[in-house]
């Protein structure tokens, strides 16, 4: 809508390790955002596109860490 100001992008992952039919573990991962509107859609779009990619490359992080921790 033209009238928001602000848009919050959050991607929450929730992690559960099993091993047979046993829970080791279980996390949730979180990684959010804000940004300011556009007046372009395109730029915002794309905008959008980029931080998602950053918030992805985030949560991969801290998820590989957290696997290198279990056992």
């Amino acid at each position: 809508s033209e009238n928001v100001l602000t848009y919050k992008l959050e991607i929450i992952i929730i992690l559960k390790i099993y091993e047979n039919t046993n829970l080791i573990s279980e996390i949730s991962f979180n990684e959010k955002t804000d940004y300011n509107n556009t007046t372009s859609k395109f730029e915002l779009k794309q905008y959008e596109n980029i931080l998602l990619q950053d918030l992805t490359d985030q949560l991969i992080v801290k998820i590989n860490n957290h696997l290198s921790t279990v056992k």
